[in-house]
């Protein structure tokens, strides 16, 4: 599912989100940094690299490499890109002095798993940091309305928007030894429109380009349009409306 659509162009719309991580977890140069979940590397990956650090990027899905290899040859920077998958990641304990994951560990099956191999790789005195959407809001309804498109998940697998309430967070730190500091942030989505009164960049991206979302449009093109409530039909299929200029998305964050 992760290789689907043309996530390099969707994932430009949260790259301030790295930004600001980057600035939290005091990356230095020279320093190793692991960045889980990077996909094509333009949010954490390659901006740590440009600050100097040595950069290891991880992924579940290798398809999304060549777009990430483009990028850092276009931005002059070096990074390893490795296959893996958040819930058992194929590096030594204390490899890392930072350990970054922007919306990418919280779609494991398993947080606790999750939460302890971040922990795991991490070097005594570095910082973990991860972000996630909050269980309320713009993303939140997305996965609420998404859910209502696909089966039921698998028995054992906890749904990402867990990530968002802050007790579960501190739960599944707390297994791995570690206590996270919890930061709540709201970032400006900004797509452009290349023509006045046409679609936002953003708004298609969000319907077209995302990959779960793929997976949800092509299981409701199988169904009776007649059979989805109205407003999720038109949340999915309808023209959109004219959007403002940016949307007010929130996140969450936690330092471990």
């Amino acid at each position: 599912m992760w290789a689907s659509g043309d996530w390099d162009t969707h994932s430009r719309l949260i790259e301030p989100v790295g930004a600001v991580v980057l600035e939290r977890i005091d990356l230095r140069p020279g320093l190793d940094l692991l960045d889980v979940g990077t996909g094509t590397g333009g949010n954490v990956a390659i901006p740590a690299a440009l600050r100097g650090a040595k950069v290891v990027g991880l992924d579940i899905a290798p398809e999304l490499f060549e777009h990430a290899r483009r990028r850092a040859a276009e931005a002059g920077v070096e990074v390893e890109w490795v296959e893996g998958d958040a819930q058992d990641l194929p590096f030594a304990d204390e490899s890392f002095d930072r350990v970054v994951s922007t919306f990418g560990a919280m779609f494991a099956p398993d947080h606790e798993r999750a939460a302890g191999e971040l922990v795991r790789v991490c070097r005594a005195g570095g910082r973990v940091a991860m972000t996630t959407w909050v269980n309320a809001g713009y993303a939140a309804g997305l996965f609420k309305l998404s859910g209502t498109f696909l089966p039921p998940p698998p028995a054992g697998v906890q749904p990402p928007p867990l990530w968002g309430v802050e007790s579960h967070v501190e739960e599944v730190f707390a297994a791995a030894g570690a206590t996270p500091d919890i930061t709540r942030e709201t970032f400006d989505v900004c797509p452009h429109s290349p023509r006045a009164g046409r679609p936002l960049a953003g708004v298609r991206s969000s319907t077209h380009r995302s990959r779960p979302t793929l997976q949800c449009r092509r299981r409701r093109d199988r169904q009776d349009p007649f059979g989805i409530p109205a407003d999720q039909r038109l949340s999915l299929t309808g023209p959109p409306r004219a959007p403002k200029n940016a949307r007010r998305t929130t996140t969450s964050g936690s330092t471990a």
